[in-house]
């Protein structure tokens, strides 16, 4: 790399800090220490701080067509989260449809409810709906009201800490829920 005048020449051996590791590296096998996140936080600062006063001028803004290039560089299979085949992707639990279906699901139940917790009979609070029917199991019942009980979060959370995530039957809640709660 050249150096830019006469002055620099006479003042330094090196154009940058990257020929000094090359050259010391190359004369005496030494690798040059990594910087550390503090120091390089710290630099940054110090940089930001310099470009505020004006000791040194700040970097010019990206026109629109430099950015448009950029984006254009990322698209399709240059982007870094290309996916070659995409059936191997994990499908999202819910679609546009599903999602309006099980909102309106959750509303119900709620207001069958009077959005009280049906094991602390606790009026409100964060509460969610309970599958008496398992969702993956039973998809005929997913939206059914009365496949659906009203709990505080907590208490969703302690149902299934004990009972697990799969097969759960209406013995299990009944019993959870003290016999308080009736089943059609």
């Amino acid at each position: 790399m050249e150096l830019n005048n006469s002055r620099d020449i006479k003042r330094k051996k090196f154009c940058s800090h990257s020929c000094v590791y090359k050259y010391l590296n190359k004369k005496y096998g030494l690798i040059p220490p990594r910087q550390t996140p503090e120091v390089s936080e710290r630099a940054g600062k110090i940089r930001s701080l310099r470009m505020k006063l004006g000791l040194i001028p700040k970097p010019p803004e990206p026109t629109k067509e430099t950015r448009k290039k950029a984006g254009l560089k990322m698209r399709g299979k240059n982007h870094w989260k290309w996916i070659k085949d995409r059936t191997k992707l994990k499908k999202s639990r819910f679609n546009c449809s599903e999602r309006f279906a099980i909102s309106t699901w959750r509303k119900d139940v709620m207001e069958r409810d009077n959005y009280t917790c049906q094991a602390t009979n606790k009026i409100g609070g964060k509460l969610e709906v309970h599958h008496i029917f398992n969702y993956s199991d039973y998809p005929k019942k997913r939206y059914e009201i009365e496949n659906g009980v009203t709990l505080l979060k907590d208490v969703h959370r302690q149902f299934h800490k004990i009972y697990g995530f799969r097969n759960n039957t209406k013995e299990q809640l009944s019993k959870f829920l003290g016999g308080k709660y009736a089943f059609s």
